[in-house]
């Protein structure tokens, strides 16, 4: 008996109806033959173990209930559990086409929202307000669209806005960031925006422009009317 990447038990001493039996999710014999495409009498032969099944009805079966076929074809007598080896990884290609329009909509919904959160961070720093907005690094991976997210560092979005976001708590392992609460002491610190006008330092003319209004000054004092 073994147990691999199938999902239950491989088993060379398993009979098809037993196969049968235990996948079938308790169905009727008429309702597993309109799954599976057979006469009502073919599944019933399968489930009293009358018969076995073909290969591409073992096949048929397996998808109709969402199974992998192999254990289905070893229940059969078609393969045995030693003709497979158990560090085999069966890939599915997936593609767009494997995916259900729902299933797309929401994601790409999910990653417009990451998108539209971390533009409210940029224009919060910039107008000097805040945002509610936390994003973890996990969703901060869809905002490269040029690469798969899995291969993304999310965490490097909230570096490129440092100080100004910053980690706000862990889910998991992994950091959700957001905009700092005193984004004042942030700007203070990037010296990002301008001083207020009472506390700007007064500006200083270079030594040649002094000396010239130095000048300006003498040449208006000599045609000043003299005091009698």
């Amino acid at each position: 008996m073994h147990r691999g990447v199938y999902g239950c038990l491989v088993d060379n001493d398993s009979t098809w109806a037993d196969y049968v039996q235990t996948n079938s999710n308790g169905d009727q014999k008429s309702v597993i033959a309109g799954k599976v495409g057979v006469d009502p009498a073919t599944a019933g032969r399968w489930v009293r173990g009358a018969v076995t099944a073909q290969p591409l009805q073992v096949i048929a079966f397996a998808r109709a209930y969402g199974l992998n076929p192999i254990p289905g074809l070893i229940a059969a007598g078609y393969l045995t559990a030693d003709d497979v080896a158990e560090n085999v990884t069966i890939e599915t290609p997936q593609g767009l086409e494997g995916i259900a329009t729902h299933a797309l909509v929401d994601e790409l919904e999910r990653r417009i929202e990451v998108m539209s959160d971390y533009a409210g961070w940029v224009d919060a720093i910039v107008n000097g307000k805040r945002s509610p907005a936390n994003l973890g690094a996990s969703a901060l991976r869809y905002l490269d669209p040029t690469r798969p997210p899995s291969s993304v560092r999310g965490e490097d979005f909230a570096e490129v806005l440092a100080p100004h976001v910053i980690q706000t708590a862990t889910i998991g392992d992994s950091p959700v960031f957001g905009i700092v609460d005193d984004l004042a002491a942030a700007r203070g610190r990037r010296n990002v925006g301008t001083p207020a006008q009472d506390d700007e330092a007064p500006v200083k003319q270079p030594p040649a422009k002094q000396r010239t209004a130095a000048k300006k000054g003498t040449r208006k004092a000599d045609r000043a009317p003299h005091a009698e």
